[in-house]
């Protein structure tokens, strides 16, 4: 079996139709690459002609529906949940946010094979384009299912107003994920240079700030695999406190800060598997820690940005987060 195989996350034999998936470190990502892998499957043996058809389509199709979002019950595809956390995503904000994401370029195929940014096209096409838009792109489907695919099409597909298009997709794809900005993620090790022999595996910020004495950071924590911690006070990647619900449910207040680690403070949690916490920073340095009206922990920190950036981190393990609430400062 070639080398590359080996490597990837999961492949299709178009010979047999047989996929091979390698197990990831987190059932979501072993179960993106199945959806992946299965649409990818559906859409080679249901267009007439795949090799005919554009790479964009393909990949963007694949990815439109390995990108989800599963409670146990419903499926929902396109999602780009911010758990996910895939560096691409923020990649693909960031170059439409520098004006570097050109819709037509990648409909006319004069941008390099990229999935995230074939995703953007579909998932624009699909949700983010006015009714012409979406009809054009359905009446193009139409011919791709049949193999009879023009010439022109990526030119009929962009149509007369393809500068305003090519504008609502910049703006489309600036909006998939507006709140956080990924810090660190390295969802498949322990630890690295950011954050020394600490085995936290990601860190992640908002990208406004809150307003001054008004920082705070709300979540429903289960960290029975792992830590789930509330971020405060983030300046850099070397200066931030975390306040750590830890899998024995006992709460613990650090700080990262010259290069090391600092244990601060520590409560004892209460018992619920999903426990819901605040943590505020108050503009004294003081941090307050809530678990509804019930105050688990208080202490006044020294040298902490009290104007910094809020987040969430993961130490060792999995976790997860639900109905997150951060500062509204109009992000």
């Amino acid at each position: 079996m070639p080398d590359a195989y080996l490597n990837g996350a999961s492949f299709l034999f178009h010979s047999n139709w047989r996929v091979y998936i390698w197990s990831q470190p987190t059932t979501a990502y072993t179960r993106r690459q199945f959806v992946w892998q299965m649409a990818n499957q559906f859409l080679w043996r249901t267009i007439a002609d795949p090799e005919r058809c554009p790479s964009w389509y393909l990949s963007g199709m694949a990815e439109e529906f390995s990108c989800h979002r599963w409670d146990g019950r419903v499926f929902q595809h396109g999602v780009h949940d911010l758990i996910d956390l895939s560096e691409p995503f923020a990649a693909l904000e960031n170059q439409a946010r520098s004006g570097v994401f050109d819709l037509a370029a990648v409909v006319e195929g004069r941008r390099a094979e990229d999935p995230m940014s074939s995703f953007a096209a579909v998932d624009f096409f699909l949700r983010g384009a006015d009714a012409r838009g979406q009809r054009r792109f359905a009446d193009l489907e139409k011919q791709f299912v049949r193999g009879k695919i023009a010439k022109d099409y990526a030119e009929t597909l962009l149509g007369r107003d393809r500068k305003a298009l090519c504008k609502a997709a910049g703006v489309y794809v600036r909006s998939l994920r507006t709140t956080w900005q990924v810090v660190y993620n390295n969802w498949d090790a322990l630890g690295a240079d950011p954050v020394g022999d600490s085995p936290v595996v990601t860190v992640l910020r908002t990208k406004v700030a809150p307003k001054m004495g008004g920082a705070f950071v709300a979540a429903t924590l289960d960290a029975t695999a792992g830590s789930a911690g509330l971020v405060l006070g983030f300046r850099n990647h070397n200066d931030y406190l975390i306040v750590w619900r830890r899998p024995n449910k006992q709460i613990e207040l650090v700080q990262r800060l010259n290069g090391s680690w600092r244990s601060i403070a520590n409560a004892q949690g209460e018992g619920e598997v999903m426990l819901r916490l605040r943590a505020e920073l108050s503009s004294d340095g003081t941090v307050t820690v809530k678990s509804g009206a019930h105050v688990l922990l208080q202490k006044q920190v020294e040298s902490v940005a009290i104007d910094g950036f809020v987040g969430l981190a993961v130490e060792a393990g999995k976790c997860r987060f639900r109905d997150v609430v951060v500062p509204d400062n109009g992000s």
